[in-house]
């Protein structure tokens, strides 16, 4: 128990001893009122406690010994003014430190201090200067603990300081080296480093060793790649052959489209994937995971996929299967799984030889490549070096990727080859993760898991990571921005219901169409699924092209699943019904010579079998050099051999019927090569016939109720059938009966959703279609100068003015089926006039008319020029004929018609599809309505002062073309609501739908007028002139007559002016036979201002 007064007498005694008595007075201060309350209020707290002790704590910052006397107490007065002593000496230099000292700081004050004056022997600094230095030292005998600690090599704190640091410097030279670290080496350095500091009681403990771990952010990784020393020691002279590659790569690459850059490289995918990591639960010695086949984890196979600098893959995946004996039999061969993204092979190793390599070559990079100016980027690996593997594609520049730089600058390594790698493991871990009877290991489920694969990432939302990936390598100058990988685009936690099977949950979102889908059912569906796959990815996978600018515009596509009937299972494409020309581009720099040679003559017409009558379509087999020729109004099928003066009949010949050795008016045929037989449409019995094509007696009826026109197959066998009646096109199986209409069946109109009379199909590789539809306006190439002078003309350029100049001028001209008139198929043209066949030679010269490229400048402002020319000669006011001789007069002065055709130009660049120019600007020839400018007001700067303005029709000069800014254009049409913007998810960007943007463009295009006449009103209909047949020209004349929609006084002049030209006249009016058919629509009628155009067929 503590007595409170003993204490007090007991302090008062030690006051007494310690203080003179001197020093007592009686008065008390306030201050001294204070201490004795506090030491009261101390005691009492004493008193109120069971239990109490004193601890004492020595830091260097609270103990002070002020009894100590040293040898510095006797210092002259004088030094109070010490003459070194500057105000810069004040500055502190031990920024950082608060409430404790380094070792510097230590040995800096213990220096200052002992400075000694070398003239007088004397201390240069008073310790009143001294602390101006040093305002933290309070006391002098710091300095005698600074000299303690520096000959201790510091304080504890000071040492485990110096050996964090060392430990962490020792690590980073030996990462940067590449070299094997472990836990046991760091402490290893921290025990080294506390030896030479002779702090002996450190023990790199286990917590010392996780808190290092954590402070420096260094966790133990799973080795990736291995190099060798050389390679480390080498590490210099690598980045900078990696970085004069890159270089050279980019001063070569404005001479190329991105389109035309390409990069592929070789990776090794395990038959069995699987995670090196997994969650398991804290403390467990071992981590197990189960693999379906040891085998199967250390054996591989190959894939190959092609990036483009667009940022998607192009062509088809190139596989590599392992096979023990390096081969398939015939019957694995016959049970393989078909698609049309995988181009496979088989090794013994899974891996790729120089012979492997050549086939991929011939086979996935010849078809891509064909005649294109491209550049491929490929690695050092010696299979692929030889310059023979690609001598087939002249126009191929090979670039070699450096050694050992691949992991830097090669796209396919940086930012994609990781990501496929990832979809391919999901699948793996899946099936595992929920005990799957699907054995991925197997060829099929191979071949389908990266067919699906592939096919999700030729989609345009991996675009972004795919430019990324060049970006990063640093072939491209701007960052394309933030992008989604694999794992957020197809394994999303979304939607989680399974699209196939209504299941709970899904595994795989294909995001064409939102289709989720549960792995499991992937190999049970693919074979309903596998053309929805391939259709949907290939139309996501184009950009820029027309056909695919239509096919994907959002508001014509439906998807159409039919899991009743597997066999149906497709993507109904509805086209745009402007398309009617059909064109397969195959050799962009081929033109029409001058010349043509006659592969059959006419000989009138007749039935013999050197005539032809009214022939309506043809078909080549270029393998046995045979021209299959529909000789309608013979109701017969011909063969005729090049170079032979007569064709056989090899279907029908009886005349016309319904019998089935009989045809009835035939107007298409193709080539079945895999039954060896002719498909035809009997036109006249509505029918479809499979007829043999040697020593055939009867025909086959394979399809009926259909009025067809148009025929074409594909390489599954699949029928593809124009209805003329029905404006449909339709798609059959042999044995079907109702088909599936791929496009039309919505009535007779110009919607995007309608065809009218629809004809020719085409169908290209990647299943798009393309349909001739007769009375909606298709021109199909830009000519680079049309200057038709019709008064003038000799008689034979009377007949076939226009025809001839396209047959010279035409781009891209292999393979171009044409409407019934005209039918051109493999360099052949049907000339209907003199029945007779020509072959036309083509040439490869390259027309050039869609630069925008500075160095192009010229050569684009060259074809403006011309374009204007030609054009302006077709744009009159009104026409007047004499006898037999016509004159014009013009619209609009040349330097209006400039101007006009200008904001036409301005139209074309702003769309990615090149092959639209000459439709175009068919329609924006003549007076354009004000209000597009309005659209692109914002698009067009001449100086940074007219930006915001509207620019004045008058103000458009051609120099504008050349400085569109595309971007501005697509962000006004979706501000003015002429297009969406498609948002996905919560993303506040806008994300331009281009191929809308192309729609849009092209719609407004066909609600121009294009030639404003005064009087002349006629022909709301399509007709057709044949050669002297005077009764077609009278009909002509009946039917203008009968217009209802013409006044009377512009009836009375239009038809006197039909009827005073002659039979020539009209025809030159016209065009040529060739039927280049105008269209002129009234402008004076108030309901037909609204839908004014001009058509033109070739």
């Amino acid at each position: 128990m503590i007595n409170p007064h003993n204490v007090s007498r007991l302090v008062s005694n030690y006051i007494s001893e310690l203080l003179p008595s001197s020093n007592l007075t009686n008065a008390y201060t306030p201050r001294d009122e204070d201490v004795a309350r506090h030491i009261v209020h101390t005691i009492e707290s004493v008193l109120d406690c069971t239990h109490y002790s004193f601890e004492t704590e020595e830091t260097l910052d609270f103990i002070y010994n002020f009894g100590e006397q040293t040898e510095d107490t006797e210092i002259d007065s004088d030094d109070e003014n010490d003459e070194s002593y500057t105000e810069e000496d004040v500055e502190e230099k031990d920024n950082g430190l608060l409430n404790h000292f380094s070792l510097e700081y230590m040995q800096k004050a213990v220096d200052y201090y002992d400075e000694v004056n070398v003239n007088t022997g004397k201390k240069s600094h008073s310790w009143s200067s001294f602390q101006r230095r040093f305002r933290r030292i309070k006391d002098k005998n710091y300095i005698n603990r600074f000299r303690t600690y520096l000959q201790q090599k510091g304080t504890k704190k000071h040492k485990l300081e110096e050996i964090d640091a060392f430990v962490c410097s020792s690590f980073e030279k030996a990462r940067d080296q590449f070299l094997f670290t472990h836990d046991i080496q760091l402490r290893r350095w921290a025990l080294q480093k506390a030896h030479e500091l002779e702090e002996h009681s450190f023990l790199a403990s286990e917590k010392w060793l996780r808190n290092f771990k954590h402070r420096h952010g260094i966790c133990s990784r799973h080795v990736t790649k291995l190099v060798t020393m050389k390679e480390v020691e080498n590490v210099d002279t690598i980045n900078e052959s990696a970085e004069k590659f890159v270089s050279d790569v980019k001063k070569l690459l404005p001479s190329y489209n991105e389109s035309n850059v390409f990069n592929t490289d070789q990776l090794g995918l395990e038959l069995e994937m699987h995670s090196n990591r997994t969650l398991s639960f804290e403390g467990e010695k071992i981590t197990v995971a189960t693999v379906r086949s040891k085998h199967n984890i250390t054996h591989s196979y190959t894939v190959q996929p092609i990036l483009s600098m667009e940022g998607t893959p192009v062509g088809p995946l190139f596989l590599c299967l392992k096979e023990a004996n390096g081969h398939m039999s015939d019957n694995i061969k016959q049970n393989l799984f078909k698609t049309d993204n995988v181009v496979l092979t088989c090794s013994k190793s899974g891996k790729l030889t120089t012979s492997l390599v050549q086939y991929w070559s011939d086979n996935v990079l010849l078809p891509l490549v064909g005649n294109r100016k491209c550049i491929l980027l490929s690695d050092y690996w010696g299979g692929q070096r030889t310059d023979k593997l690609y001598e087939k594609m002249k126009h191929l520049k090979r670039v070699e990727i450096p050694k050992s730089t691949t992991s830097m600058i090669q796209p396919l390594d940086v930012g994609w080859n990781r990501q496929y790698k990832y979809f391919i493991r999901q699948m793996y871990d899946h099936v595992r993760l929920y005990d799957l009877d699907v054995n991925l290991a197997q060829r099929n489920n191979i071949i389908k898991m990266n067919s699906l694969a592939y096919n999700q990432m030729t989609s345009p939302k991996f675009k972004p990571m795919g430019r990324y990936a060049w970006y990063q390598s640093g072939y491209l100058e701007d960052n394309p921005g933030p992008f989604q990988n694999t794992k957020e685009l197809c394994f999303s936690f979304g939607d989680q219901r399974c699209s196939e099977f209504q299941c709970k949950i899904k595994a795989i979102e294909c995001f064409s169409k939102s289709l989720n889908i549960k792995l499991e059912h992937v190999p049970s569906t693919y074979r309903n699924l596998e053309r929805v796959y391939n259709n949907l990815g290939k139309i996501h996978r184009e950009q820029g092209d027309y056909k695919a600018a239509l096919i994907n515009y959002r508001k014509a596509l439906d998807m159409e699943l039919n899991y009743d009937s597997p066999e149906e299972i497709t993507v109904a494409k509805y086209y745009n019904s402007i398309v009617s020309s059909c064109i397969t581009k195959t050799n962009t720099n081929t033109i029409w010579l001058d010349n043509s040679i006659t592969v059959t003559e006419g000989n009138n017409r007749e039935n013999g079998s050197n005539q032809l009558d009214r022939p309506r379509g043809i078909c080549i087999d270029d393998d046995e050099q045979v021209i299959y020729i529909v000789d309608t109004s013979n109701h017969r099928i011909i063969e005729w051999k090049y170079g032979s003066p007569n064709g056989q009949i090899v279907a029908s010949g009886n005349r016309a019927g319904k019998r089935t050795d009989q045809l009835n008016n035939p107007t298409y045929v193709v080539v079945d090569k895999r039954k060896d037989c002719l498909i035809i449409c009997d036109h006249g019995n509505r029918r479809v016939v499979r007829w043999p094509r040697r020593n055939g007696i009867n025909g086959e009826i394979i399809i009926t109720d259909v009025d067809g026109t148009g025929l074409t197959i594909n390489n599954d066998g699949y029928f593809y059938i124009s209805d003329y009646e029905k404006h449909e096109v339709r798609r059959w199986r042999t044995g079907n009966t109702n088909g599936t209409v791929v496009a039309g069946s919505h009535g007779q109109d110009n919607r995007l959703d309608q065809l009218n009379s629809s004809g020719c199909i085409v169908i290209d590789k990647d299943y798009s279609v393309y349909i001739s539809d007769e009375y909606t306006f298709q021109a199909s190439n830009p000519l680079d100068e049309f200057i038709l002078e019709m008064q003038n003309l000799p008689y034979a350029e009377k007949i076939y003015p226009v025809s001839t100049y396209l047959l010279k001028r035409l781009d891209d001209y292999t393979n171009i089926q044409h409407l019934y008139p005209i039918v051109t198929f493999s360099n052949y043209l049907i000339e209907k006039l003199n029945h007779r066949i020509k072959r036309i030679d083509a040439v490869q010269t390259k027309m050039i008319y869609y630069l925008t490229q500075d160095n192009d400048r010229d050569i684009t402002k060259k074809l403006f020029e011309d374009f204007l020319d030609a054009w302006y000669a077709l744009t009159f006011k009104e026409v007047r004929y004499g006898c037999q001789t016509p004159k014009f007069e013009h619209v609009v002065s040349k330097e209006k018609f400039a101007e006009n055709t200008s904001i036409a130009m301005l139209l074309l660049t702003s769309s990615r599809d090149d092959s639209i120019l000459l439709p175009a600007c068919l329609k924006t020839i003549a007076e354009l309505q004000n209000e597009i400018v309005n659209y692109f007001q914002n698009t067009i700067e001449t100086t940074t002062k007219t930006k915001q303005q509207c620019v004045p029709l008058q103000s458009i000069r051609p120099e504008h073309i050349f400085s569109l800014d595309r971007n501005d254009l697509n962000r006004k049409l979706i501000n003015d609501s002429l297009v969406l913007n498609y948002q996905y998810g919560k993303s506040k960007d806008i994300i331009y739908d281009y191929e809308e943007m192309e729609i849009t463009l092209r719609n407004m295009i066909s609600k121009l007028v294009l030639i404003d006449t005064d009087k002349l009103n006629f022909l709301t209909y399509q007709f057709e002139l044949y050669g002297e047949n005077t009764s077609l020209i009278n009909e002509v004349r009946a039917r203008i007559k009968q217009q209802q929609q013409l006044t009377n006084d512009d009836r009375t002049k239009l038809n006197s002016l039909i009827n005073t030209m002659n039979h020539d006249d009209i025809l030159h009016y016209l065009g040529s036979l060739d039927n280049i058919f105008t269209y002129i629509r009234t402008i004076a009628v108030e309901k037909l201002t609204e839908d004014m155009t001009i058509q033109l067929f070739v």
